[in-house]
C-alpha cells in the first residue's frame, strides 16, 4: 500500500524541538518544512477522514509538550522521526509500536503497546500538533498523536531494515544476527545488504524494521 502525505493539524501552544539522531553530516536532508501547498504524496491511502484525537485536557500544556523522556531515552528517537524525508518511500512499511500514552493518559492508555502501519503522515506547521494515520494489526485505522509512535524493535534474522542514521541512511539492509531482546538506543544491531557478505554494527536507534 502506498503512503501519502496530509494535512491534519491539532492546535498546540509548542512542540518538542526536533533533536535529529546523527549529529554528524548524515543528518543533512531537512525535514520538510510547513509551506503553504505542501507537495503531497500521492497514492490510494485513505485520508485524514476521522477526527483527529485532540490533547487530553487533564494533562498540563508542559507535559503535552514533551515527549515522554522514558520513551525517548530508551527508544533513542526524535519525536518527529516519522516526517524525515528517507522514510517517503518506505511509509506504509513501517513497523511501529504506540509508547507513552499512559504515562501522559492520552487517550487513557488505552492503545499502550498496540503495533501496527504508518497510512499517511504530514509534518504541520510548528503551532499544531503532529499527528499521522495507523492502520493497527487488529485492522482498525485512526489518527494518532506522532509522539507516541516509535519504531518496533528488530527480532530476527534476515528482517528488512530501514537504517534512518549514519552512513548508510537511507538504506534497507538485512539483519544477519540474532538481535538482543527489545534492542533499543545504542545496543548495535548487525545487518548487512543482501546480495553482498559484509555485515556492520548500527545503533539500533537508527533501526526500523520493515514488513511486506
Amino acid at each position: 500500500m502506498s503512503a501519502r502525505f496530509l494535512y491534519q493539524t491539532l492546535p498546540l501552544s509548542s512542540r518538542p524541538a526536533s533533536s535529529g539522531w546523527d549529529s554528524g553530516s548524515s543528518w543533512s536532508a531537512p525535514t520538510p518544512a510547513a509551506a503553504a501547498t505542501p507537495g503531497v504524496h500521492l497514492g490510494q491511502t485513505p485520508a485524514f477522514s476521522a477526527p483527529t484525537p485532540a490533547a487530553v485536557s487533564q494533562t498540563p500544556d508542559a507535559d503535552l509538550d514533551t515527549f515522554p523522556l522514558e520513551i525517548q531515552m530508551k527508544a533513542g528517537v526524535d519525536p518527529n522521526w516519522l516526517f524525515d524525508p528517507v522514510l517517503a518511500n518506505y511509509l506504509s512499511r513501517l513497523k511501529i509500536i504506540v509508547k507513552g500514552t499512559k504515562t501522559m493518559q492520552y487517550l487513557d492508555g488505552d492503545y499502550e503497546n498496540r503495533t501496527g502501519r504508518i497510512l499517511a503522515a504530514q509534518e504541520n506547521p510548528a503551532e499544531f500538533e503532529q499527528t499521522a494515520r495507523i492502520r493497527f494489526d487488529n485492522g482498525e485505522e485512526r489518527s494518532f498523536i506522532a509522539r507516541y509512535i516509535v519504531p518496533q524493535t528488530v527480532s530476527k534474522i534476515g528482517e528488512d531494515v530501514l537504517i534512518i542514521g549514519g552512513t548508510h541512511r537511507g538504506r534497507v539492509l538485512v539483519v544477519r544476527e540474532q538481535p538482543e531482546p527489545d534492542s533499543r538506543g545504542d545496543t548495535p544491531v548487525v545487518v548487512g545488504t543482501k546480495h553482498e557478505f559484509s555485515i556492520e554494527n548500527v545503533p539500533a536507534r537508527w533501526v526500523v524494521p520493515l514488513g511486506e
